[in-house]
């Protein structure tokens, strides 16, 4: 009796570990793909009329505020996460810091939940309801805003890596009438290709492409 009781205590326990992945996503599929500790690291330029910075940095995540509501009826219920960024030496961004300010016109911060884009795009644009579009590929999530300001067209792209929520790419253009005045880029290392990404994203219109030559090809060869 003692054996068979240690036995089902063992399987409770074993399925409650193997339970808690699944448990951690909402009733909207909404989870983190992150973790406490976690670090990315990025390429960072900024070419403006005052500043020309090349360098290597890298963000940590060093906070995850509490759990995702089970329902989320608006972006700004989702529960903002505590990032440190700094440069490849480790010492903190400092003033740099501030050009990420324009990821906000976006809507968006350093991280979203994973699981359900769908919603995520809906709720920004419940949010941001002037110029912010977002798109989704099959490695991306992406939000842009474009929209004017003293005079100058700013457009900024942020995209999310979709396995695990974090920050991929960071896009800043900033053009007068004729020039250039801003422009700022901040990408994630190791990303998949472009093309890559292209490629997946449209692998079922390709498949059925490569299916469509191929009978063609098996009927010309037919009547010859």
């Amino acid at each position: 009796m003692k054996s068979t009781l240690q036995i089902l205590l063992v399987a409770l326990l074993i399925g409650a570990v193997l339970a808690a992945p699944v448990a951690a996503a909402t009733s909207q599929g909404l989870e983190w793909g992150v973790a406490n500790g976690d670090r990315f690291t990025y390429q960072f330029t900024l070419n403006s009329d005052t500043d020309h910075v090349s360098e290597a940095m890298y963000f940590d995540v060093e906070s995850i505020p509490g759990t995702i509501p089970n329902i989320v009826d608006q972006w700004s219920d989702l529960p903002i996460l505590t990032i440190g960024g700094y440069w490849e030496n480790g010492t903190s961004l400092g003033l740099y810091g501030l050009v990420f300010i324009f990821m906000f016109t976006t809507g968006s911060g350093f991280c979203v939940p994973i699981g359900n884009y769908t919603l995520l795009s809906e709720l920004l644009l419940d949010e941001m309801t002037e110029n912010v579009t977002t798109a989704s590929t099959y490695y991306y999530w992406t939000s842009k805003y474009s929209g004017q300001s003293s005079g100058e067209t700013v457009t900024v792209t942020t995209s999310y890596l979709k396995t695990d929520g974090f920050l991929a790419k960071y896009l800043v253009t900033a053009k007068n009438e004729t020039d250039t005045v801003m422009d700022i880029s901040v990408v994630r290392d190791g990303l998949p290709s472009d093309i890559v990404d292209l490629v997946m994203s449209n692998i079922l219109i390709i498949g059925i492409g490569v299916v469509v030559l191929v009978i063609i090809g098996a009927v010309v060869c037919k009547k010859r």
